[in-house]
């Protein structure tokens, strides 16, 4: 039935959609030919897949017929308008704005919340365009995790009392807290991609008969996003030039250690890894010597 489907809306497919469900083991190798790749890039020429599309394609993934060909070419999808430029002319003295250009290296796993969805990994979307994304709340959480290590001890916890109060100043109540709560000085925004691929990761068996490939939604190498962080100093609107720029100073080290880290889930095995570009500062009457002093900070990272 998926193969019907699939066939009406890309003829040029159908033999292959056919013979891809009665292959066996020993033609494996038959299907990594140029005639299966060039059948693979013919369709995905003609734009983004649709939800059928994508039925069809994983029955073609899991008879292992076109996954080299799909992974040498992740679909692209229709490329979305640059965003607004982000005014912080309105903000409190001392407010300053962070824009790292990244390219990714490697993939980058972040998996949707989707309650139902053609794959078991499919990666985030936003909800009205489609679009692959990076959510804000989740570089807030890979940005403070990578403060602790950078800060903390080996358990990641704050001793020192500085610390503790700038942690708290920056990212907000810890997790847990009960008394006394507020908002960081820190704005996240979300990240998007335009470019959507497939890989296929092999575990090692933990029990006999329990080591079926696994598929995976992912954005892939060499897609380009930006990453956007805002520090606006809204609970003290005379706060002391020292005390943002020590801020400043911490928090490029906490972004270094972040990128160095990498981002997304199975960081630790290499995914997520990232090159940046130049970053991009706007200050409210910090200074050039403040902007270009971050600006340099940041340039660590990629070092």
């Amino acid at each position: 039935m998926i193969a019907d489907v699939f066939a009406r809306h890309h003829a040029s497919l159908e033999d292959l959609v056919q013979r891809a469900t009665k292959v066996s083991d020993r033609d494996y190798k038959r299907w990594q030919t140029d005639e299966a790749n060039a059948l693979a890039r013919g369709v995905k020429s003609e734009g983004a897949f649709r939800v059928t599309d994508l039925a069809a394609l994983r029955l073609l993934l899991e008879q292992n017929c076109i996954v080299e060909a799909w992974r040498a070419s992740p679909v692209r999808l229709t490329a979305f308008p640059p965003s607004e430029p982000i005014d912080i002319s309105a903000l409190p003295l001392g407010s300053f704005l962070i824009e790292l250009p990244f390219e990714l290296v490697s993939d980058l796993l972040c998996k949707d919340d989707a309650q139902l969805h053609l794959l078991d990994n499919p990666v985030k979307k936003d909800k009205v365009t489609g679009y692959p994304e990076y959510w804000g709340p989740s570089w807030k959480g890979i940005l403070r995790n990578a403060y602790r290590t950078r800060f903390g001890d080996e358990s990641l916890e704050l001793r020192d009392e500085f610390r503790i109060a700038q942690d708290t100043r920056l990212f907000g109540s810890a997790k847990g807290t009960k008394e006394n709560l507020r908002s960081g000085r820190l704005r996240f925004f979300t990240t998007r991609f335009d470019k959507i691929g497939f890989i296929v990761l092999h575990p090692t068996p933990r029990a006999p008969g329990k080591s079926d490939p696994i598929l995976y939604e992912c954005v892939p190498p060499g897609t380009v996003g930006r990453f956007q962080l805002l520090y606006c100093p809204w609970d003290k609107l005379d706060s002391p030039q020292a005390e943002i720029t020590q801020d400043a100073e911490d928090l490029a080290a906490a972004l270094v250690r972040m990128f160095r880290l990498g981002i997304g889930a199975k960081s630790s095995a290499g995914f997520g890894e990232v090159t940046l570009q130049p970053a991009a500062i706007t200050s409210r009457r910090l200074g050039p010597d403040f902007d270009q002093s971050l600006r340099e900070n940041l340039a660590a990272a990629d070092e």
